[in-house]
């Protein structure tokens, strides 16, 4: 899978929008526990809203790239 067809698929999951939270990102990747997220999400940069904290759509990417396993 490449960069550009996890960005549409991770758009598709929060219905369009360019930043995911991290129940979204729980959910897209399939985490069952918060800290399983917290750990994944470690060193991103993040956007806040509220108590909310949104990730940019083309850093997920980048880090589902980066850890990936070849």
């Amino acid at each position: 899978m490449d960069k550009q067809t996890l960005i549409r698929n991770l758009r598709q999951s929060a219905n369009g929008a360019d930043f995911l939270n991290k129940t979204q990102v729980g959910k897209y990747m399939g985490f069952g526990s918060k800290e399983a997220v917290n750990n994944f999400l470690r060193g991103l940069e993040y956007y806040k809203q509220g108590k909310e904290c949104l990730y940019q759509v083309n850093d997920l990417a980048q880090q589902i790239m980066d850890r990936r396993c070849v």
